[in-house]
């Protein structure tokens, strides 16, 4: 049997006008068609050859052996936060003292956990006080607590 005669066959089988037939056509020839392409397999781009040379130069980077460091790891100090510092409050840790009395804003501000607002807190506690005469007068302001003034206290002095 030739195509056209199962073609006409179909038609008047499922009672199909001619642009149903036609749409019907289109439907499966698409659908065959997407079955194909789904089968085949997906491209790979080309490697550049810098991300080559990127990935030799990887592979010759010596990795340290991590396991002879579990042993140690028990003598090590532990942080008591993790550390979340920009790297203007870092500079403050290692910097000499920030002073109490004749800090600006802007000098509290590089200490940890210390933003614009505390440091507002503190100006005006120490302009209302007549400064600071210890560090634990730090815990008055509101804002700073037990952990804060711990966090501070190696960081400021009074002069």
């Amino acid at each position: 049997m030739h195509a056209p005669a199962v073609v006409y066959r179909l038609r008047d089988r499922l009672a199909l006008t001619r642009a149903e037939l036609s749409a019907l056509f289109v439907v499966a020839t698409l659908f065959a068609g997407g079955l194909a392409v789904q089968a085949l397999p997906a491209p790979q781009a080309p490697l550049d050859a810098e991300v080559v040379r990127y990935q030799a130069a990887l592979a010759t980077i010596p990795v340290p052996a991590t396991t002879a460091l579990a042993a140690d790891t028990a003598s090590l100090p532990v942080a008591a936060e993790p550390v979340r510092r920009t790297a203007r409050k870092q500079l403050a840790t290692t910097a000499r003292p920030v002073p109490l009395n004749t800090a600006t804003a802007a000098q509290l501000e590089t200490l940890p956990r210390v933003g614009p607002k505390l440091a507002q807190r503190i100006l005006d506690y120490r302009a209302a006080r007549g400064g600071f005469s210890r560090v634990e007068e730090l815990r008055q302001v509101k804002g700073i607590g037990a952990k804060t003034l711990e966090g501070l206290r190696p960081l400021v002095t009074l002069e």
